[in-house]
C-alpha cells in the first residue's frame, strides 16, 4: 500500500481545530493506527488499510463509516465550529429573525444531527417550546 504520507500531513494541518475532520495516525514496525476526532471523547477509530480513504477524503471516509450522509456530516462539523445556526422563527412582522441559535442546539452526536429541524434563538425558544 503507497500513502501519500505529504498529502496526510498538509490535511491534518489544514484541519487542525475542526473537530468533526481533524485525525491522527501512528506508524510503527507492528503496524499503526489512528483515530479521526468528532467531539472531545469522541473518535473514530483508523487502521492502515483505511489511509488511502482517509488522505483521499476524510469527510466522505467518517461518513460511510458513521452510516450517514457526507454533506449533513459536513453540516454538523461546521456548526460545531461555529457555524452560524439562523433561528427559523418569523417576527410579528412576518419577516425572518435575524438572532442566531445556540450551538447548544446542535445534536452532539452527527448522526443525530438533522440539518431540517427547527432551532430557534433565545427570544423564540419559549414560544416554540
Amino acid at each position: 500500500m503507497i500513502i501519500d504520507l505529504l498529502k496526510l500531513e498538509k490535511l491534518a494541518e489544514e484541519m487542525e481545530g475542526y473537530p468533526g475532520l481533524h485525525f491522527e495516525y501512528w506508524l510503527s514496525e507492528g503496524g499503526g493506527s489512528g483515530w479521526i476526532q468528532l467531539l472531545p471523547g469522541k473518535t473514530l477509530g483508523i487502521e492502515a488499510t483505511d489511509l488511502p480513504e482517509v488522505v483521499s477524503n476524510v469527510m466522505k471516509f467518517a461518513a460511510e463509516r458513521l452510516e450517514m450522509p457526507e454533506d449533513v456530516l459536513r453540516a454538523w462539523a461546521e456548526l460545531q465550529m461555529g457555524g452560524e445556526l439562523p433561528c427559523d422563527a418569523l417576527t410579528k412582522a412576518g419577516k425572518r429573525c435575524r438572532n442566531y441559535a445556540s450551538p447548544k442546539d446542535v445534536a452532539p452526536d452527527p448522526r443525530e444531527f438533522d440539518p431540517a429541524a427547527k432551532v430557534y434563538c433565545n427570544v423564540h425558544r419559549r414560544l416554540h417550546t
